[in-house]
């Protein structure tokens, strides 16, 4: 995605010749429709491990188990990690939009 992204400033900035533009273009087209379905599969795996994450904590306040709690922290670190991923890919190709 860096590597793409300093590719197009310099195009953008003047370092590409004139008849580099169409297959610039072709490349930024089919990169971004690559991260079209990474952000869906993203978002569902995000969403699904929050699921998981809630239903083991509901689960481990009704039973109260050191298993349950340690599951449910593992889910809630997860998310984490997987909410930064995300918001860095959506920023990411909301830039290229631009």
């Amino acid at each position: 995605m860096r590597d793409h992204e300093r590719r197009v400033r310099a195009a953008l900035a003047g370092a590409a010749a004139d008849d580099a533009w169409p297959e610039l273009r072709a490349l930024h087209q089919s990169r971004l429709t690559y991260l079209q379905h990474e952000r869906l599969a993203h978002l569902h795996a995000t969403l699904a491990v929050g699921l998981y994450a809630l239903l083991f904590f509901i689960a481990a306040l009704f039973a109260p188990t050191a298993l349950l709690w340690t599951v449910t922290a593992l889910f809630v670190v997860l998310e984490g990690a997987y909410l930064v991923h995300y918001y860095r890919l959506e920023n990411g190709v909301q830039r290229w939009y631009r």
